[in-house]
């Protein structure tokens, strides 16, 4: 739905060492396994607001809706999704839409 059409969009990025820490058992079934393909997708878009945020413009204890419908819990202060800390933020980058990529570990 993402390359349907243009859109912005805030996109919670794991770290490398988020990845890493997921047992080689997990990375196997989510990125190898084809049946597992739809767990994967709805783990990408649970990662995906439909609008873009910058880190200012959160506002502390919201619940925000992402992509597949969950609803995650907003903290600022420091900036945190679901009380996972967010490293960096503010990374506008455009290839047919523009994420906010905010990364955590």
């Amino acid at each position: 739905c993402l390359r349907d059409r243009p859109m912005s969009v805030t996109v919670f990025a794991p770290t490398n060492n988020a990845f890493s820490a997921l047992t080689r058992f997990i990375r196997q079934k989510l990125f190898v396994n084809n049946q597992f393909v739809p767990h994967l997708q709805d783990l990408i878009l649970c990662h995906i607001f439909a609008c873009e945020v910058f880190s200012i413009g959160f506002a502390n204890g919201a619940n925000e809706n992402t992509f597949n419908g969950e609803r995650v819990g907003i903290r600022t202060d420091p900036l945190a999704v679901n009380g996972i800390p967010m490293v960096s933020v503010d990374h506008d980058g455009s290839n047919g839409f523009v994420p906010t990529v905010l990364f955590y570990t």
